[in-house]
């Protein structure tokens, strides 16, 4: 997975960072948290419309076709601002998170009291489950690929 991924770097950075119109995730978690969802987790059927993941899966159609080539339950591209942060939170699903990160500069996930940065160019993977905050303390919006597979 992290192979073909990899390889195609600079395609899926490139659409990540020209989808227009990310939608912005309204919850207690962030004020400044956006997401561009390709597949959606079941849970998340009634949050995101067809329409909605049409649009999306248009503006990144490399990236679309690469996660349905390594199998993803669930992918988006995911922008949280510079100078923010995502709250503690937890899921249910036992789901690996691979981040590809497109861009970012001291940022970085804190999962099960371990600190990992994002780094461009490379995948952060954590366990979806145990709670986990993300923080951004740069001056420019971290961008990355969320790929969602089984455990």
């Amino acid at each position: 997975m992290i192979k073909i991924l990899r390889d195609n770097f600079e395609i899926i950075k490139q659409e990540g960072l020209g989808i227009a119109n990310h939608l912005k995730v309204d919850d207690w978690r962030s004020d400044d948290w956006y997401i561009a969802p390709l597949k959606i987790e079941d849970e998340d059927k009634d949050v995101f419309t067809q329409e909605q993941l049409d649009n999306f899966r248009a503006q990144a159609p490399i990236t679309f076709k690469l996660t349905e080539e390594v199998n993803a339950i669930a992918s988006a591209f995911s922008v949280l601002k510079a100078h923010s942060s995502i709250k503690s939170h937890t899921h249910d699903n036992a789901y690996c998170t691979w981040a590809l990160t497109l861009q970012a500069e001291d940022s970085y996930i804190i999962t099960n009291g371990v600190r990992l940065p994002f780094t461009e160019g490379e995948f952060t993977t954590f366990d979806y489950r145990p709670a986990h905050e993300v923080h951004n303390e740069s001056d420019i919006d971290r961008v990355v690929l969320l790929v969602l597979k089984h455990l």
